[in-house]
């Protein structure tokens, strides 16, 4: 991973029960490919959140994986689609602001939910997250956002950092890369993709942005802004939860290939909208 020689901490934009964002937030949005949002979530959502992926940890789903074990300095977790087994989340994204708030902040009539993703990394976990880009390995085209919500303090040593402006790049979706980076992926998706042979000139083109946060704040980038995540330098557990979701002109690619996570869901076409039983329109 490339650790920047600086990084800049842009203003965030303060939302505190709103649950849309003014036409400033929208440019700078689709300027920069990621945005900071002040207190999204209040102290009860969060830790509704918080028990969810306490209970997670405990009773992983089948996309559910960790290394070492829950407490020890090197425990790393992260799991799938908890809205589809826990009421409490499935409820939470239903009602709750972060589908209004995404949709507000795109320009979107509608929005469709993609999947959650949790990560949780012990203090003084030294895991690390490389520089990539959504896209690598997801079967969706289009406007797609991860809502990424602090559930923990993030200090800014320990921040997910981000490539401001990179997803406006013109160059094609680079093929996946493997998270632990001894290994390689036996089946990626391949249609439109090639791989990313050098990282430089993107680092030394894009500054690198990111944001301390508290409980409840969140992070919204688009698929193809490159990011990546240091180890947790914090003296506490970091918990956090992303919700990956569907602007209306998103359409479902059926390349052969093996997404991550390899969701594809029901009856879905090539070129066609991703609505279905496990992408349901949330608005």
């Amino acid at each position: 991973m490339t650790t920047p020689a600086s990084v800049v901490a842009p203003p965030p934009t303060p939302v505190f029960g709103a649950r849309e964002v003014g036409d400033d937030d929208r440019a700078r949005f689709a300027d920069d490919g990621v945005i900071c949002l002040r207190g999204v979530l209040d102290a009860e959502a969060v830790e509704l959140l918080r028990r969810a992926v306490d209970d997670a940890i405990e009773r992983p789903g089948p996309h559910g994986y960790q290394v070492a074990n829950p407490g020890d300095p090197g425990f790393f977790f992260t799991d799938y689609n908890l809205w589809q087994r826990d009421e409490r989340v499935r409820r939470f994204i239903e009602d709750g602001p972060v589908a209004d708030v995404a949709r507000s902040l795109v320009g979107s009539p509608g929005l469709t939910l993609y999947f959650d993703n949790v990560f949780v990394k012990a203090a003084g976990s030294r895991n690390i997250v490389p520089w990539h880009e959504d896209a690598m390995y997801m079967r969706m085209n289009g406007t797609v956002l991860n809502f990424w919500i602090a559930l923990d303090p993030v200090p800014l040593d320990s921040a997910v950092m981000f490539k401001r402006g990179s997803h406006r790049r013109d160059a094609p979706t680079s093929l996946a890369i493997h998270f632990d980076q001894a290994k390689t992926y036996a089946d990626p998706l391949t249609r439109g993709r090639v791989p990313l042979e050098d990282f430089g000139p993107i680092d030394r083109e894009f500054d690198t942005v990111c944001w301390a946060a508290e409980p409840g704040d969140a992070v919204v980038f688009t698929q193809r802004t490159f990011h990546s995540s240091p180890p947790n330098n914090a003296g506490r557990i970091r918990r956090a939860i992303g919700f990956l979701l569907l602007a209306d002109d998103v359409t479902f690619d059926a390349d052969p290939g093996t997404s991550d996570p390899p969701f594809r869901g029901e009856g879905l076409v090539d070129g066609g909208p991703p609505q279905c039983a496990s992408f349901p329109r949330l608005r």
